[in-house]
């Protein structure tokens, strides 16, 4: 009984992809980068948060956290600010689908704005956040890729 047992795990491990070694492969080629940088501008007294950046299969993700203090009404950040990635001075190509720009959120309450962009190679980037006010504000961040 412990043999027909011991077979039937080895033909489920087989059929459900094996040993998991490729899984292992999966996750070292995502690299996440910390960032932590918490920022404010006067323009829609926007708060901001850029905590991780990841990088996977020539992709940049990342999140951006924000809240605005500007109005009662619901505002999507692209009202405030815009986001800019470049590499080697040439701005990337942004490659998500999602609208998470446009998602608008009342005063106080926090959203998370997600994008993807299609790096070139692995040189440093920056990531600049400014706002669309007349007194334009922006905050940049730089990151060495290993």
């Amino acid at each position: 009984m412990k043999k027909v047992l011991f077979l039937f795990m080895i033909v489920l491990l087989t059929a459900c992809g094996g040993s998991g070694e490729e899984k292992e492969e999966t996750e070292e080629t995502k690299q996440t980068y910390e960032i932590n940088e918490e920022f404010e501008f006067d323009y829609g007294n926007l708060d901001l948060e850029l905590q991780n950046i990841y990088v996977e299969d020539g992709e940049l993700k990342f999140g951006i956290w924000w809240k605005h203090w500007a109005t009662n009404d619901k505002i999507h950040f692209e009202y405030f600010a815009h986001v800019k990635v470049e590499q080697n001075g040439e701005a990337l190509e942004r490659i998500d689908d999602n609208d998470s720009t446009l998602k608008q959120i009342e005063k106080g309450v926090i959203g998370k704005v997600e994008l993807e962009y299609q790096l070139k190679d692995d040189s440093p980037i920056s990531i600049e956040v400014f706002t669309l006010g007349e007194d334009q504000e922006s905050h940049t961040i730089e990151v060495e890729l290993d």
